[in-house]
Formats: C-alpha cells, structure tokens, sequence
C-alpha cells in the first residue's frame, strides 16, 4: 500500500491556487503580505507574483510604503546598482525579465532602477552599433538574432532593434531551406519526406518545407 505524505509545500502552497481564499484574506480582511506570505509559508515575492497574475492588487497603504521605502528589501540584488546597471543596461533584458528572474514583481525593478538613476541611452555594446558587423554576422554568416546575441551577450530583442536601425531585412527561418543544393540532395538523393527534411533543416511545418521545394523548382 502506498502512503501519500503531505509535506508543508504541496499543504500550504495550494492556497496560491484558491483564488477565492486569497481575494478574502486580502480584499476582505486585509491581510499583509508579510503575514499572509506567513500564513501560506512561502516567499513574499513569489506571493505578489501570484497576486499580480490574479489582479488582486496590493492595499494602499502597501504601495505608499513601497514608494517611500524604495526597492523591495527582500531581493538584495535590487540595492546592487553594478548588478542592475549590467543586466538592464549591458545585458539589456526588461524590468519584467529581471523580475521574473528574481521573482519580484516588475514595479519593484523599475523603483530601484529610478533610484540608482539608471536610464538606458546608447549603452549597447559596440558590435551594435557597427552596421557592417550585423550584416555580416546576420546575413552572410547566417546567424540569427538569439545567435548573434549570444555572442556579445545581449538580448535577442536588441539584436532586432539594432538590425532593423541599419536597415537589414529579416532573413526567411530555416537556412538551410535556402541552400537549394542542400535541399535538392534531401529529397532527391536521400528520398526524405517534406516531414523529416524539416526536422532536420531544424524544425520546419512540412508546408514550409513544400514551399521551398517549390520556389527551387525541384517539385
């Protein structure tokens, strides 16, 4: 026979999932989160994340006291300004890419960020700003975006923004549905199916495959 022994996280941690709990101990008898993060037995932040989703908003006085104390005290990397400067600024990931990572809400990101005076301008890495490098990562070395960012580690979406400010096109998905000579030998020489030669030109929908065979002209 087998004994299911419920331990303090899969007891208490269901209360996340009871909506109808939660808005009652905060809208109704408006219980902190400090108390209510208690009560459940888990991380404050991870709380308000769960709160934010629902859209039970924090009590006035809570956010009165958030301004007027700065950063969440609970997440000591949000004091680090070297910490925040580098992923907001060098790494360029967003006030909610941040707090997802550490499990804050997004208001907490950008209250430090305003207190540290950190603003983006034209932080980007170098390689950004040289079109030439773009061009020739993007379109000749046949690069994508998540690649090139990679590289010099920075965001995807910074990537876009700097490419399409230099006005290089997106390429077509799928490289190797370009290379007609590759293709042709996929179907031609090996006899694959539309649904293998997208899985290995690295996941491409066997309509997309078709099309390709078709503007090479090789169906």
């Amino acid at each position: 026979m087998t004994f299911y022994i419920e331990t303090r996280d899969n007891v208490q941690y269901r209360r996340l999932d009871d909506q109808r709990w939660l808005r009652q101990k905060r809208q109704e008898e408006k219980v902190s989160l400090e108390n209510l993060s208690k009560e459940i037995g888990c991380p404050e932040g991870r709380l308000k994340s769960r709160l934010k989703k629902l859209e039970i908003f924090e009590l006035p006085d809570e956010t009165s006291t958030q301004e007027s104390h700065g950063p969440d005290p609970e997440y000591p990397d949000l004091h680090n300004e070297k910490w925040l400067k580098t992923k907001y600024i060098d790494v360029g990931l967003t006030s909610k890419e941040i707090a997802d990572r550490l499990g804050c809400v997004s208001n907490s990101v950008r209250q430090a960020l305003s207190k540290h005076g950190i603003r983006k301008q034209d932080h980007r890495p170098s390689e950004l700003q040289n079109e030439s490098w773009i061009r020739r990562k993007y379109v000749y070395e046949d690069l994508t975006d998540r690649e090139i960012g990679s590289m010099i580690d920075i965001s995807l979406s910074s990537v876009r923004k700097a490419r399409k400010k230099f006005g290089i096109q997106s390429q077509p998905a799928y490289p190797k549905l370009r290379d007609e000579e590759w293709l042709r030998a996929k179907w031609e020489d090996e006899l694959l199916k539309p649904a293998e030669i997208g899985e290995a030109a690295g996941g491409a929908s066997t309509g997309t495959v078709r099309e390709w065979l078709d503007k090479h002209g090789i169906i």
